[in-house]
């Protein structure tokens, strides 16, 4: 039982801010999802028009290699660094605490993808390399096919309990 009123404020903080259900899960987990996204689109979108408004730059690949560079291991990246901390969380979460899980290692994911992205479109737009924007293109591709919906949520979190075996 908390002891003063700011424990009790922080406790009712802690159990209103961190949803648990699969629901609320997948609900925020699609708007940090579409977040992301809109915010690559819209730098890709300026990128676009800086590529055909400003005058072309000297002939270069060196920063557009070392970003697609960068989107590999970024999207290898993305694969294992969630997957790390779900292991070592799920030492001490309980099953209720499942979908907030989902949604730590899913924001991981997404904002590793996101830097390579944004990283991409930089080097178009220094070294107006249609191919960066291509990556960058793919990048947001493969984030949107990993878009959270409840059943993604609901089928990984039972899959981490039969994994616990907890089912």
């Amino acid at each position: 039982m908390p002891t003063s009123i700011t424990a009790e404020h922080e406790a009712g903080l802690q159990m209103t801010s961190q949803p648990q259900s699969i629901d609320q899960v997948a609900r925020v987990a699609q708007i940090i999802t579409l977040g992301l996204v809109m915010g690559a689109v819209t730098m890709g979108a300026l990128t676009v028009f800086i590529m055909r408004t400003a005058p072309a730059p000297a002939p270069g690949v060196l920063v557009s290699s070392l970003a697609a560079l960068a989107a590999g291991a970024a999207f290898v990246l993305h694969f294992v660094a969630p997957s790390l901390m779900v292991k070592r969380q799920l030492r001490s979460t309980t099953g209720e605490q499942l979908p907030g899980l989902y949604l730590m290692k899913t924001i991981q994911g997404l904002a590793i993808l996101e830097g390579a992205v944004f990283f991409n479109l930089v080097a178009a737009m220094i070294e107006h390399n249609v191919w960066s924007l291509a990556i960058a293109g793919g990048l947001l591709f493969w984030m949107l096919a990993m878009f959270p919906t409840q059943t993604r949520v609901a089928h990984w979190v039972e899959s981490q309990q039969m994994h616990r075996g907890e089912m």
